[in-house]
């Protein structure tokens, strides 16, 4: 909707949303009304239609019951007294509206290199060594899988190939709502991890939906009474000896994992199908 904002004598028109902060709204008529000092500024009253009104952080157009057309003013108390406001015609918004969201991304950004800097970085996933057969396999601990999930390749070179039962295939539903259909399931397998051993169904599918050869997901997981304690950097089974995730060096080191490296970006974007 277009609103006009007026503040003695001049005026801008603003197209904004129904759910445009208040807050917002004073923020950019501060910004064009550079003939008002700071003590000024915030002694300003706020009306609509002249008629004086109260926000605070949580105010919107919409719940001001603000209308396409309406006029918003800023004054002294009186100022619903004054004259009409329409001493010259509106000038365009547009380079106001982008300063005044420019700085506020950029203060949001500062804000936030300076209490969580460590986010600014790509996270490490929870990668641990397992091994199916006595062939090494890269896993990933995924608490967003429903199920867990060995690739066609891993299968093949853990010689488990021949276990996929085709009759039991599951539709796998990833973030994004594509789904992917599972080639099989192999009803019972044999993980070793570290002196453990942990058994259950795996699904299989094709190795294109993963950079990594095994997810062990939450069916493992409860069967397991996993702990997963991200602040050290492991995972315990059964209160099993703790299982230290690997570093990205660490697992740069699996082939499965360097025969996807080009398809990796520096995004924190979770990349199961769970």
């Amino acid at each position: 909707m277009e609103i006009t904002v007026v503040y003695e004598g001049e005026s801008i028109q603003l197209h904004v949303t129904k759910d445009f902060p208040i807050r917002t709204l004073v923020a950019l008529a501060h910004e064009h009304l550079r003939k008002a000092d700071d003590e000024e500024k915030n002694s300003l009253d706020l009306f609509v239609n002249s008629k004086s009104i109260e926000f605070n952080d949580t105010t919107t157009i919409q719940s001001l019951g603000i209308k396409q057309g309406d006029v918003i003013s800023f004054g002294p108390s009186d100022y619903n007294n004054a004259k009409s406001p329409y001493v010259s015609p509106p000038r365009s918004p547009y380079t106001t509206l982008d300063k005044v969201q420019k700085q506020a991304l950029q203060s949001n950004l500062k804000t936030g290199v300076e209490n969580v800097p460590e986010s600014f970085n790509t996270t490490g996933m929870a990668y641990i060594r397992l091994a199916i057969n006595g062939v090494e396999v890269l896993t990933l601990v995924d608490s967003g899988a429903q199920v867990s999930i060995l690739t066609s390749s891993a299968a093949k070179k853990c010689k488990v190939k021949d276990l996929i039962d085709p009759r039991w295939k599951e539709k796998a539903v990833g973030l994004a709502g594509k789904s992917v259909d599972a080639l099989g399931t192999i009803m019972y397998c044999d993980i070793k991890v570290g002196e453990q051993t942990l058994s259950g169904p795996l699904s299989v599918l094709n190795p294109s939906v993963t950079e990594v050869d095994l997810i062990l997901g939450l069916d493992f997981l409860f069967r397991y009474k996993a702990v997963i304690d991200l602040g050290k950097r492991r995972v315990t089974f059964d209160d099993g000896e703790p299982i230290e995730f690997l570093t990205e060096e660490e697992a740069l080191k699996i082939s499965a994992f360097k025969r996807v490296q080009y398809r990796r970006r520096p995004v924190r974007i979770h990349k199961s199908l769970f």
